[in-house]
């Protein structure tokens, strides 16, 4: 529904922000007996895990890591009683994919090969690498002395480490360092030298455990996720209104008493932001209305990186593959003058054939390609994107050759864009970054100081990745609570 003056004047709980974070509050609060409204001030729910329809072809922000009907997003749904909700999931590890590593190019097929092991043989046999340079065989070596790791060791002091540092207890191979280096910065936004020992070896145990890593199949591309936790809540009883940008945050002695929408006066005596930390403190609340200490807080907060998200409306199929990857040559170099704004030679990038894996996502007969590559988090106006997307797309065209002769149209998205459209001071892709300062028990909090205003997001949770992190915030927001 739309804003309009028919909303009541009080609510028990407003949510601002209809990403996953605010879905899942949304879905967890409307279920605990509060009467819930979620404002939205787009006229799209889902934020940075919004899908958009255009001729037809829908399409992504981005690429978001799920572990499907087994992590935070269906355990929402599961502990509300709405399993029947939960979307169906191709697996990614039944699926197909073309890596262009360091100049190489791998491809494996796990539909044709279940187990694997010929495709990956063929991959050695061609590689002018040895098999020790292997990454995905070093780094499961290393995973399986990460699994033996159990819950109750020092998990504070694995946070304040980092991944990469953990690596060169075990090999100081450059070609194994760069392997774990793409990781961190694909999952995290952040290189391995920053991100989280204790946040890796967290991530990593639950996507070997889980082994359900996926993407949904019901039509609807990654907007499943916060649609089905939005439809949830209205179950409940929630309100959904979209076209509702919240101008501020009303705070009267300390407290939380609604907020501003439409020029009108919405009173609650809680509300959760799904607008981000810092957004929330200084656009939405006001910086007077917080002491100095918060404030120099959140200025120091780090983000993960930045993305160019380009999607590919395509006249018929020539994208064999499910998923794709890119890490470049002279990598260290290339990412290195991407984060300090300087056009790098050579763009890591995923690439995943949404409609190889649902067919509902491109009318019958054609074909999508997304496509999201690395770039620096800055503020809006900061760097011209035009020469950035523009080298994308050229490499783009070199890993799936033929390509512009057959495309449609070509959506580009800029951090600009995502910024704006989200409400973000940064173009940052995925949040506050995971790094040893930032997560575990230094993770920002959930709970503001202000009285009844509280947090959701992925700059608030320090579990997973991407969206996944969003979800989690709710139910370690709602755990909190009760």
């Amino acid at each position: 529904m739309k804003f309009n003056s028919a909303l009541s004047e009080k609510y028990d709980v407003i949510i601002i922000g209809s990403g996953c974070g605010g879905s899942a509050a949304a879905a967890l609060a409307s279920f605990n007996g509060y009467r819930t409204l979620l404002l939205e001030k787009n006229n799209l729910v889902g934020g940075r895990a919004c899908t958009r329809d255009i001729q037809g072809f829908k399409l992504d922000h981005g690429h978001i890591v799920l572990r499907g009907d087994k992590g935070p997003h269906a355990l929402v749904l599961k502990s509300i009683k709405c399993e029947d909700l939960i979307p169906k999931y191709a697996l990614l590890k039944d699926l197909s994919y073309r890596t262009m590593f360091l100049g190489q190019v791998w491809e494996h097929s796990k539909q044709s090969d279940k187990r694997g092991f010929r495709s990956l043989r063929r991959n050695i046999q061609r590689s002018t690498l040895s098999i020790a340079e292997i990454p995905a065989l070093a780094l499961l070596s290393v995973q399986l002395k990460l699994r033996a790791i159990r819950e109750n060791d020092n998990w504070k002091g694995l946070d304040r480490v980092s991944a990469r540092s953990l690596l060169l207890e075990y090999t100081d191979n450059e070609v194994i360092d760069i392997g774990l280096a793409a990781l961190t910065c694909g999952c995290f936004g952040v290189l391995s030298d920053q991100a989280s020992c204790g946040e890796w070896i967290r991530t990593t145990q639950d996507i070997i455990r889980d082994d359900s890593v996926g993407y949904p199949v019901n039509g609807e591309g990654i907007s499943a996720i916060p649609n089905s936790l939005l439809r949830a809540a209205e179950r409940y009883g929630a309100t959904i209104a979209l076209e509702a940008p919240v101008e501020r945050v009303v705070v009267k002695q300390g407290a939380v008493r609604g907020v501003s929408v439409g020029g009108k006066l919405v009173r609650s005596d809680i509300v959760i932001s799904n607008a981000g930390i810092k957004e929330t403190a200084f656009h939405l609340v006001g910086r007077s209305y917080f002491d100095q200490t918060y404030i120099e807080y959140l200025e120091k907060l780090s983000y993960s990186s930045g993305a160019i998200s380009l999607g590919y409306a395509l006249d018929r199929p020539i994208v064999d593959f499910h998923v794709g990857f890119k890490v470049p040559s002279a990598f260290y170099r290339n990412i290195r003058d991407s984060y300090d704004g300087r056009l790098p030679e050579q763009t890591m990038m995923v690439l995943i054939c949404t409609s190889n894996i649902d067919p509902l996502l491109a009318p019958r007969g054609k074909q999508v390609l997304l496509v999201t590559a690395h770039c620096p988090a800055v503020r809006a106006g900061k760097i011209d994107w035009s020469p950035w997307i523009e080298s994308v797309k050229r490499q783009v065209e070199e890993f799936v050759p033929g390509l512009s002769r057959h495309t449609i149209f070509c959506q580009a998205t800029s951090p600009d864009a995502l910024a704006r459209e989200n409400g973000r001071i940064l173009g940052d892709a995925m949040g506050v970054a995971q790094t040893v300062e930032q997560v575990g028990e230094l993770t920002p909090p959930s709970a503001s100081p202000i009285k009844g205003l509280y947090q959701v997001g992925a700059d608030v949770c320090s579990k997973g990745v991407g969206t996944e992190m969003a979800t989690q915030s709710a139910i370690d927001l709602f755990n909190f609570l009760a």
